[in-house]
């Protein structure tokens, strides 16, 4: 009974032991390994309005990066461009050439927004240029690409001019040039000064008449085996070419041509100068005896 009643007292003992140590461990494991997600019912989520947060002053979170400017820019250097079209060249600046380049570019278009659109305009511009009206045939030369109808051997305006891509059709300041001392002389010397020259050595005659298409009609080489090879007629042939898609817009003409380089007939600065002065005056004041008589 004494060992039973102590085995009773130790069962007892472990019995309490288990209860104080063992189950809270227990507990304690549970809560490590399986943590609660959800709260407890019995508490309530207590909502904040704005009027319960404190005021503060706002911080300004984002560092303002200050603008970088960049830096001003060099002025490029520039050579000195004088009037009397030299130029005083800056080291330091680009090659002339590009400056020329652009220059000329834009005055290329300038004149070509400059140029006439219809035979009226380019009336005007001639007449604004030098000073006189056009010549006979200027309408048959300026013939229209739009309107294509063909009036008694003529064809319409500005169609020449637009089929050939002419570009610049207000420039004739070299033909102006060329032609204007003639216009001082007086008609009659003229013929008659040509009449004199054709009977000179090597030159020939081209000429048109009212029944003959252009041809040369009229030789005087000093050595005759040389025209039968040609030689010096090779000129002719071209001018022949050359006149032969406007030869039915030409009125009968004749032409004195020197195959040479050097021509049959001197001037100098006193004829010419003369020559000017009466074409400027629309007068043949200064006919060709006139001028002779001067020089000599």
């Amino acid at each position: 009974m004494t060992f039973l009643r102590s085995q009773l007292r130790q069962l007892r003992k472990f019995r309490l032991i288990f209860l104080l140590v063992i189950i809270p461990c227990i507990f304690y494991a549970r809560d490590l390994l399986f943590p609660t997600q959800s709260q407890p019912q019995n508490t309530r989520r207590v909502e904040r309005t704005q009027a319960d947060i404190p005021h503060r002053a706002p911080v300004d979170r984002v560092k303002r990066i200050p603008r970088i400017r960049p830096p001003p820019s060099k002025k490029v250097p520039t050579h000195e461009w004088r009037s009397d079209g030299k130029v005083v060249v800056n080291p330091d600046a680009p090659h002339p050439i590009f400056e020329l380049i652009r220059r000329g570019e834009e005055e290329w278009e300038t004149k070509l927004k400059r140029a006439s659109r219809t035979l009226s305009e380019a009336v005007i511009e001639y007449k604004r240029r030098y000073k006189r009206s056009p010549p006979k045939g200027f309408d048959d030369w300026y013939a229209t690409v739009f309107i294509f109808v063909e009036l008694s051997n003529s064809v319409c305006r500005w169609k020449y001019a637009q089929d050939h891509k002419v570009q610049l059709p207000d420039e004739y300041d070299f033909i102006h040039r060329d032609l204007e001392p003639f216009w001082g002389i007086d008609p009659s010397d003229l013929h008659d000064l040509q009449a004199a020259q054709e009977e000179i050595f090597d030159c020939y005659v081209l000429a048109k008449t009212l029944d003959k298409p252009t041809d040369v009609v009229k030789t005087t080489f000093e050595f005759p085996h040389l025209v039968k090879e040609r030689a010096l007629l090779r000129g002719a042939d071209e001018i022949m070419d050359l006149l032969e898609p406007v030869e039915h817009l030409l009125p009968p003409f004749r032409i004195l041509v020197s195959p040479h380089d050097n021509p049959n007939f001197l001037s100098d600065y006193f004829i010419k100068n003369a020559t000017l002065e009466a074409a400027a005056a629309s007068t043949c004041k200064y006919c060709l005896t006139h001028i002779k008589s001067q020089t000599q």
